[in-house]
């Protein structure tokens, strides 16, 4: 099974990378950058640590695995029990636009922010589902086999991502709340014994990837087209047996 995730989770990034380098090819060719300045780095930085981390806690040989996590938390919580997870997810993002409409203006229009919001949400959804189908991981309380990733985490995250680049720019108290609570929406849902820590940790990888990717790829205005313009979308491909990708090229 890790090799499996290993495998679908190195198709994403990849993709990810692809994505990045079409977007901003234009300015990599007049700007050179170091390598911790590069859009793939700024994009998928982070989610490949997280994911690297939760993949390691994956394995039961690691110093710090998922099974060691759980067996603590189910010791020192054992009766613990709560539907807060169920709605803390949605505070980051509620948030955005209640203080919106407070007179805290968000980076980005209503139009813009919403549908990138959106669009990070298809992502992640998008890349969530499939992996828990294909990885079949059986949640702690082994109530079923959909337990790898945490789809709540990836909306927390996902929530949590939005509201640290709506937000940020004013303080960063804002992010650090948003994360905060993503964070600790993930947390619970080990503590209700729902959710392994490598669950956790690469729902969190996705729902900021998703996030990410969505605001480098938003177009937030018609631009004319050019001719000799060439784009290339690369998207993974998985089944049970096979691993892939398909290639997309845009020229006009």
């Amino acid at each position: 099974m890790i090799r499996r995730v290993t495998q679908l989770v190195l198709i994403i990034f990849i993709s990810a990378q692809s994505i990045a380098h079409a977007q901003v090819s234009d300015t990599l060719a007049t700007q050179k950058k170091k390598w911790h300045q590069t859009n793939f780095v700024k994009v998928a930085g982070v989610p490949i640590i997280l994911s690297g981390l939760g993949l390691i806690a994956a394995n039961e040989g690691a110093p710090v695995n998922r099974f060691k996590v759980q067996r603590g938390l189910s010791y020192e919580f054992p009766d613990f029990s709560s539907t807060l997870d169920d709605y803390m997810r949605y505070g980051p993002p509620a948030a955005v636009y209640a203080l919106d409409f407070l007179g805290v203006k968000s980076k980005n229009n209503f139009k813009h922010k919403t549908l990138i919001f959106l669009k990070a949400n298809i992502m992640g959804f998008g890349l969530a589902f499939p992996l828990k189908g294909i990885t079949k991981v059986r949640r702690p309380d082994n109530s079923s086999s959909a337990s790898f990733p945490s789809l709540h985490t990836v909306q927390a995250f996902i929530g949590a991502t939005f509201m640290h680049k709506e937000l940020g720019h004013h303080s960063p108290w804002y992010s650090v709340g948003a994360y905060t609570v993503a964070a600790a929406t993930g947390f619970y849902r080990m503590l209700n014994n729902k959710h392994w820590l490598s669950d956790v940790m690469v729902g969190a990888a996705i729902g900021i990837l998703s996030t990410n990717v969505a605001y480098i790829t938003h177009q937030y205005k018609d631009r004319k087209k050019k001719k000799g313009q060439v784009k290339a979308f690369i998207t993974p491909a998985v089944s049970t047996k096979a691993y892939g990708a398909s290639v997309v090229l845009l020229i006009r």
